[in-house]
């Protein structure tokens, strides 16, 4: 369970780095070093991966909680944490190809990892009942 903690730590880095590295090629890297109040004109795909990365933040204090319970309390929710994290994986992807302008293809996915997440929780009650 802690390399999934690790990898998904990994994995946030790099969902915070990917709206700069796609707007590269229509901003400037000096813009992003900057201080200034200018807003960034970022590209339309680094806007959508800004929305996923706006996404998965909602999620993981809830899925780091739920990882550390399990190592605290020896409760093998490894699966799920794998489940999840690929979920998170698979819809990143799906926002930056824009596969989201079929409708109903992003909601069912995102209950799909809620779902997972309830699931971690239960097994940790159950496991302390």
């Amino acid at each position: 369970m802690i390399k999934i903690v690790l990898v998904t730590g990994i994995f946030y880095l790099i969902q915070l780095l990917t709206p700069m590295i796609l707007s590269l090629s229509k901003v400037s890297f000096l813009d992003f070093l900057s201080t200034t109040n200018e807003p960034i004109n970022y590209s339309n795909v680094s806007k959508r991966a800004e929305r996923a990365l706006s996404n998965f933040k909602e999620s993981l204090p809830f899925f780091l909680v739920m990882s550390v319970l399990s190592v605290v309390l020896s409760v093998d929710n490894t699966s799920l944490g794998q489940g999840w994290l690929l979920v998170r994986f698979i819809y990143f992807i799906l926002a930056i190809l824009n596969v989201y302008k079929f409708p109903f293809i992003r909601t069912p996915l995102w209950f799909v990892s809620i779902g997972i997440l309830i699931a971690m929780g239960l097994n940790l009650l159950s496991a302390v009942a």
